[in-house]
């Protein structure tokens, strides 16, 4: 992703108008989306596309969401042994 990019340069304009969440929100999906993408490209090399890249971020949003509930359900299972 370029220094000086639309997203960028829309939150440095608006950034006093968008309430801090959604700021913050954008960001990470604008970076996880970079991040779909260099997987893409380290993957596909010269015929990435777009369209995989999609598809490796709805991959990566699952997994993360797999994992959030796994490490939550040992974090309360800790909780609950720390009480015992």
């Amino acid at each position: 992703m370029k220094i000086d990019d639309p997203f960028d340069r829309k939150i440095e304009i608006e950034g006093n108008i968008i309430p801090p969440f959604m700021d913050e929100v954008a960001a990470e999906l604008t970076e996880t989306m970079v991040l779909a993408w260099a997987a893409t490209r380290a993957v596909f090399e010269d015929q990435a596309q777009p369209e995989h890249a999609l598809k490796i971020l709805d991959i990566l949003l699952e997994r993360t969401d797999i994992r959030k509930k796994e490490w939550m359900e040992e974090r309360q299972r800790r909780l609950r042994l720390a009480k015992k």
